[in-house]
């Protein structure tokens, strides 16, 4: 089914969540997104999920060699997120929450994730919350670019910038911007594209995308079971999952690295 005939279904939740946002919302933009939560359960159904926990294998791409491992996955809400890979040269974590975050690598280095790299984590491996967030959000613009060429396929292409006016910092004030890319024929979410920066600076950014398949029913919910991460269009690590819960009692103290 073409993503049209989701259209004169959504048209009327599309209209009222743009039409009483303060943002910019492009209607195109938003019927995309709403198709993509009808696709993958319903916007009802999506909203009720308060954590997200997962287990499965990973395989990291350091340097010249393929390091395979085991994997687990936890999202609290839409700011907290956490992935633990453990593999026979040690083993590696992440953690973000509340905009900020700390990496812990194989050989026991700490690093701290800043917060321009955190701000747009979410729910990295399942970022339908974030969608939902977005819709909410009344600050948000929201646009439709068209039907593009991603790393995924052809897809759809809808772009987020959400600009923080009350960020005493104009530096970090309008970080937060990610794009998603829709199937044309499913409206399943592709591909997620933003921007990483290094410490030192945030005027040479680093394209990273985060790339979704093999989507599964969990719990009347679409879930994607395989998850590629590529910075700058070399693949950082793939995830294959074996398991997901949702709703399992997590709190902040389980992003604490």
């Amino acid at each position: 089914m073409r993503l049209a005939s989701y259209a004169l279904l959504l048209a009327i939740v599309s209209f009222s969540v743009w039409s009483q946002a303060q943002g910019t919302k492009d209607p195109q933009a938003i019927t995309l997104l709403n198709a993509c939560l009808l696709a993958s359960g319903g916007l009802v159904s999506i909203s009720t999920i308060n954590d997200f926990s997962a287990s499965g294998s990973v395989t990291y791409y350091w340097a010249s060699q393929n390091v395979q491992g085991t994997v687990t996955l936890k999202a609290l809400g839409t700011t907290d997120f956490r992935l633990d890979g453990v593999t026979p040269s040690g083993n590696r974590s992440w953690a973000v929450t509340n905009n900020t975050g700390t990496l812990l690598d194989v050989d026991g280095t700490r690093t701290t994730i800043s917060y321009a790299n955190a701000l747009n984590v979410g729910i990295l491996n399942w970022p339908l919350p974030n969608i939902v967030a977005t819709l909410s959000n009344a600050v948000a613009n929201v646009s439709y670019l068209g039907l593009v060429q991603s790393d995924a396929g052809q897809a759809y292409q809808v772009h987020v910038q959400i600009t923080d006016s009350t960020n005493p910092d104009p530096t970090y004030a309008s970080l937060y911007a990610i794009d998603y890319f829709f199937d044309p024929n499913t409206a399943y979410l592709l591909e997620t594209l933003d921007t990483l920066y290094p410490v030192t600076s945030l005027s040479a950014g680093l394209q990273h995308e985060v790339l979704f398949s093999n989507y599964q029913t969990v719990s009347g919910v679409l879930v994607p079971f395989s998850v590629t991460e590529k910075i700058s269009g070399q693949t950082t690590w793939s995830v294959k999952l074996t398991g997901v819960s949702f709703n399992v009692g997590l709190t902040t103290a389980d992003f604490k690295l």
